[in-house]
């Protein structure tokens, strides 16, 4: 048999797991959010990361890009701002 004593403590132990596990919820819809919103700077990361390597690889002088290596940026840039 519970008292009501234990039976209100374990209500609000219950209450506060549930409490945990939606903030829990909350935090991870967020994170993941975040994460799509980064997605389209990883390439953009690639891209530099390239660029410094070829530059390390060239000596102290970029290399000059020509038409047919440049490639445009998404429509996406600026949105969100």
């Amino acid at each position: 048999m519970s008292s009501p004593a234990s039976t209100g403590s374990k209500t609000r132990i219950e209450e506060t797991l549930k409490e945990i596990l939606d903030q829990h919820s909350s935090i991870m819809k967020r994170l993941d959010a975040i994460k799509e919103k980064l997605q389209p700077i990883q390439h953009l990361e690639e891209r530099v990361v390239a660029l410094e390597v070829i530059a390390q690889n060239s000596g102290s002088q970029p290399p000059q890009a020509t038409a047919n290596q440049v490639v445009p940026l998404s429509c996406n840039q600026g949105k969100g701002r």
